[in-house]
């Protein structure tokens, strides 16, 4: 099952302008939609660029050297960040023998994004809470 969950175009949002393609032709820009549950989780902007890269892939096979190459960052923090989305369970890793790693969506990445969001709440709370005494 393929999750395209992350960017997608809300149908509601009109186009903010016209880009110029080939030949005269334009090209309507429109607004991304950013779900709460993941504008909100406390991703830091290495994580918010890997996730939504191997969403809008639905499976990310790549080399690593191609994937940091692709979300503009250096090969060890592709790395170490990859390995803390999947720490985090956000995403799943496949090891194949002979080829480079699998990286997809896990199938339950809502529910992860959604605790993760009431975190960051409860620790903005509590620091609330701290400065005011």
């Amino acid at each position: 099952m393929k999750l395209s969950i992350i960017f997608y175009m809300h149908p509601l949002h009109t186009p903010i302008r016209k880009m110029p393609m080939k030949a005269g032709a334009l090209k309507e820009k429109k607004p991304i939609f950013v779900h709460p549950n993941l504008d909100e989780a406390g991703l830091d902007v290495y994580e918010f660029r890997l996730l939504g890269h191997i969403a809008r892939r639905g499976e990310c096979y790549a080399a690593l050297t191609t994937t940091a190459k692709i979300c503009k960052m250096s090969v060890r923090k592709a790395q170490s960040t990859l390995k803390s989305l999947e720490n985090r369970g956000l995403i799943q890793k496949e090891q194949r023998k002979g080829k480079t790693d699998s990286y997809k969506l896990a199938p339950d990445i809502w529910d992860k994004l959604q605790t993760m969001q009431q975190e960051q709440e409860v620790d903005v709370d509590d620091s609330r809470n701290t400065s005011n005494e």
